[in-house]
């Protein structure tokens, strides 16, 4: 009889205590606190994809396995659902994706590899540190959505903690926390943030 490992499912609910798979060979089931949860090929194939996508992030980023692990993928997800007309922008930001100068040059001798309204070399990090007057309202604009949204659901010291560091981050993209500086309440999230990036 094979038992689950939930680190291997990170789709699956991680309450409870697992249960064995429905012996059945012609229809695994995984159950999880008496409810079929899954079909065993299904999540076979998830957590070989689960795993490639580990170690292919872990080494783009520069993450060890902690650092990967750190990171609240539900709630990543559940942030990106909350901006459905933005989450593949903000998908390909985060993986360098995103159509710029710098990028789209590799395209054709023809292409634009200056930004067209600073004229300053565009590269992912360009978005957010354009100092064009258009691209500053706009970011501007995005800023303070992002503040009002955090703000609403965040505890005050947390939220004041957490835009100090990232306006730091966005004037210097190495940017990492003093952790000699930080609450005591929250050494442990800049440490882990730090690993991750701002």
């Amino acid at each position: 009889m094979l038992t689950s490992d939930e680190l291997q499912f990170p789709e699956l609910p991680m309450m409870g205590e697992w249960k064995e798979f429905d012996p059945l060979p012609e229809f695994p089931v995984l159950y999880h606190d008496g409810t079929p949860v899954a079909r065993i090929p299904k999540q076979l194939k998830e957590t070989i994809a689960v795993k490639e996508y580990k170690a292919f992030m872990c080494k783009k980023f520069d993450w060890s396995s902690a650092t990967w692990d750190s990171i609240d993928w539900e709630i990543f997800k559940a942030t990106l659902k909350q901006r459905p007309g933005h989450s593949v922008s903000l998908q390909k930001y985060l993986h360098g994706w995103l159509p710029v100068a710098q990028l789209v040059q590799h395209y054709g001798p023809d292409e634009i590899t200056l930004c067209p309204d600073c004229h300053g070399q565009e590269r992912q990090d360009h978005v957010l540190r354009c100092p064009s007057t258009r691209r500053k309202e706009i970011w501007n604009q995005c800023w303070s959505d992002f503040k009002t949204t955090l703000q609403d659901k965040t505890p005050d010291a947390l939220y004041r903690h957490l835009i100090t560091h990232l306006q730091r981050w966005i004037q210097d993209p190495n940017y990492s926390a003093r952790i000699s500086r930080v609450p005591q309440r929250f050494k442990n999230a800049a440490r882990t943030q730090n690993a991750i990036g701002w």
